[in-house]
């Protein structure tokens, strides 16, 4: 009874500390998946925009709209004169700088400019790569002065991205190794409390998956049971978030743009989960029906 019980504590405590790290290995994965999907809602709203040279001609202005618009990666191109320029900063100026905003000769200081709004790939909003490539290439345009999309913050999320990735990955090897240490100890020690019963299949002649199968279900089990509960508690942690962006900051507009992991990812999860079992039950129980009843049960 009281090994019975010892087993069980340990089983509990292998279940508890796995669903903790997968926990947050997926909870880093969703964090990732809608800080990408954040960028992309914010880059439809994104528009680069091209200054051009005083002295280009009507014809040059249209040959370089044509040019742009034979990129793929680019849905619209539209010109903004000077006039319509200055229209726009009046209207923007007109009731904190009055004065400002009559100047004449601000006509000559505010130059034409290309609106080029991109496509993105199959028709998603473009990413933070696109809007840089495609912004350096523009500025080696001929009568182009000047492109300017925001880039200092575009720059700094994909930056940001890049390191929330890396710092994934880390967390990733992290939490294979703490699954391999935890699940191997589980099963290790199962193996020492059924000892007798693998010497006997042992002796008998039963075959080596015969007797590893159990340990192998075993941990694969504990793998399942961990990533599932460690998927349910991330999903309640997503509804949570959701619904604090769609009630209490409501004015950031996200609600609708966060989702949970997908049924790809979801799978991909769950083969990890059952494969970090089995195989940390494999490296405990290669040495059955090896010899192992005649080395005493170690390797």
């Amino acid at each position: 009874m009281r090994e019975l019980r010892q087993r069980f504590l340990l089983r509990l405590t292998t279940f508890i500390t796995l669903t903790a790290c997968f926990t947050l290995l997926t909870a880093g994965s969703l964090g990732l998946l809608n800080l990408v999907n954040v960028l992309s809602y914010w880059g439809e709203e994104i528009q680069i925009t091209a200054y051009l040279s005083a002295e280009m001609a009507p014809t040059q202005i249209d040959a370089l709209k044509e040019r742009i618009k034979s990129d793929s990666r680019v849905d619209k191109v539209e010109l903004i004169s000077q006039e319509e320029a200055l229209e726009d900063f009046r209207g923007q100026m007109a009731s904190y700088a009055p004065d400002l905003a009559k100047d004449q000769e601000l006509l000559s200081l505010i130059p034409s400019s290309l609106q080029i709004s991109l496509a993105g790939r199959l028709g998603e909003p473009a990413t933070s790569e696109q809007i840089e490539d495609v912004a350096k290439e523009l500025r080696g345009y001929e009568g182009i002065e000047e492109v300017r999309y925001g880039q200092e913050w575009v720059q700094k999320y994909g930056a940001f991205l890049t390191l929330i990735r890396r710092g994934l990955f880390v967390l990733g090897v992290i939490v294979a190794l703490a699954a391999l240490l935890v699940v191997g100890n589980a099963v290790r020690a199962s193996v020492e409390s059924r000892r007798s019963e693998v010497e006997v299949l042992e002796l008998v002649g039963a075959t080596s998956w015969m007797i590893r199968r159990p340990f192998l279900v075993e941990g694969a089990s504990l793998g399942f049971l961990s990533i599932c509960s460690a998927l349910i508690v991330s999903s309640v942690g997503f509804l949570f978030m959701k619904n604090l962006f769609k009630t209490e900051l409501q004015f950031f507009q996200l609600s609708s743009h966060l989702e949970f992991l997908g049924p790809l990812q979801i799978a991909i999860f769950l083969v990890f989960g059952i494969g970090m079992g089995a195989l940390a039950s494999y490296l405990c129980v290669r040495r059955v029906n090896s010899g192992f009843a005649a080395s005493g049960g170690q390797g």
